[in-house]
């Protein structure tokens, strides 16, 4: 039993050409190694097949429902991230001494502000190529700060402590990212 490597259609044994797209048959001389492959090759038609008839005949709203959880996870990203900005992001300690800054203290705070916020209504309204554009620059920017307080901190290391504010802007730029991404190539 053969099947055409591009369609996946069997095909009969004196077949040159696959009969459904046309392309070249290739015969084999291992039959373990086409059989494996024929066996693969049906496992993920197979599977191709089944997702794109769950897809086309949602009729539960499965994908609909999915899709409005994606645009709550980004949206909660979004929160995160504005919540990081206020939340003390490092502290230093010097002989007694403590002293913690926000991203807010910088202008850093501000951008994030206006990324997070800008980013969540482009979420909210449903622009998808939009929300991705700025849903990558805001989780772009996080990871950017996270890396640059990283190595800002390896100098002092005894003396900066990473707080809460980092970890959510991490946490949050992570999760932003992933949703973007998953909302516009794995969900369409």
């Amino acid at each position: 039993m053969a099947f055409c490597i591009k369609c996946g259609q069997q095909l009969n044994e004196n077949d040159a050409f696959c009969p459904y797209c046309g392309t070249k048959v290739e015969r084999k001389e291992s039959h373990h190694q086409t059989d494996f492959q024929n066996q693969a090759r049906n496992t993920f038609n197979d599977i191709k097949n089944t997702t794109t008839d769950f897809v086309q005949n949602d009729h539960s709203g499965f994908m609909n429902k999915f899709i409005k959880q994606n645009n709550v996870v980004g949206l909660i990203a979004c929160v995160i991230i504005l919540i990081a900005n206020f939340l003390p992001f490092i502290s230093r300690s010097v002989l007694g001494y403590s002293q913690s800054a926000s991203l807010m203290d910088y202008d850093d705070g501000i951008v994030f502000l206006a990324l997070s916020i800008v980013t969540a209504v482009l979420i909210f309204i449903k622009k998808d190529t939009l929300a991705l554009i700025a849903g990558i620059i805001t989780s772009g920017f996080g990871v950017y700060e996270i890396l640059q307080t990283n190595s800002a901190v390896e100098v002092y290391a005894s003396y900066v402590t990473k707080e809460a504010g980092y970890y959510l802007l991490l946490i949050g730029a992570i999760i932003l990212f992933a949703s973007v991404i998953v909302k516009k190539f794995v969900i369409k």
